[in-house]
């Protein structure tokens, strides 16, 4: 057998491996998902601002309920049900990459 034949058999051998690899692991993969249904995440309609990009929790979550989405291209979003339903913010910047709520009202600016 020449080295060219060899190599031929290696380089089929270790695709046959790889794809066999690939297989088993996409198999883990779904099984997994499948049985986690009781941590599905369930689409409430909304917002629809595009990608969200950042979420933000009300510190008085327990009480008001209020979630701030941030999307990529579409704003602030905010809901005051726990998500069942989303509007507009007002907040006018379109690319949002972080979210943050200050706890109370801040201190004034001084200069």
């Amino acid at each position: 057998m020449n080295n060219t034949n060899l190599i031929l058999k290696r380089s089929i051998s270790i695709r046959i491996l790889l794809v066999i690899s690939l297989i088993t692991i996409i198999s883990l993969v779904a099984s997994i998902s499948a049985s986690a249904q009781d941590n599905t995440w369930i689409s409430t309609g909304g917002p629809e601002g595009g990608i969200i990009r950042s979420l933000a929790i009300s510190p008085n979550y327990a009480s008001d309920g209020t979630i701030f989405a941030g999307t990529y291209k579409g704003g602030v979003f905010k809901s005051t049900d726990g998500g069942g339903s989303w509007s507009y913010s007002g907040i006018t910047t379109l690319l949002v990459g972080l979210l943050a709520i200050y706890p109370s009202p801040p201190p004034p600016i001084t200069r």
